[in-house]
């Protein structure tokens, strides 16, 4: 199969607006992994705070950024 080139202009992509922050907070390790495969409560979490920007209007063509931190155990969480 040959590709083909054409002489048709590519249209410029919009300009990113500024980046929405998600913060949410300080999780266990677990629920991290859970967020990073798409399922878990931190999903739903992350779904519902979109959501909620769309319907207020303030959404457009704007990078997302989800901001969670792994929660330190304790030393007697990692013996048993």
């Amino acid at each position: 199969m040959a590709i083909s080139a054409t002489s048709e202009p590519v249209a410029a992509a919009e300009p990113l607006g500024r980046p929405i922050y998600i913060d949410l907070g300080t999780r266990r390790r677990k629920a991290i992994r859970a967020l990073r495969r798409g399922e878990g409560p931190l999903a739903a979490a992350v779904e519902q705070a979109l959501s909620g920007i769309k319907a207020a209007g303030k959404y457009s063509n704007q990078p997302v950024v989800v901001v969670v931190r792994q929660r330190q155990d304790s030393i007697v969480d990692s013996i048993f």
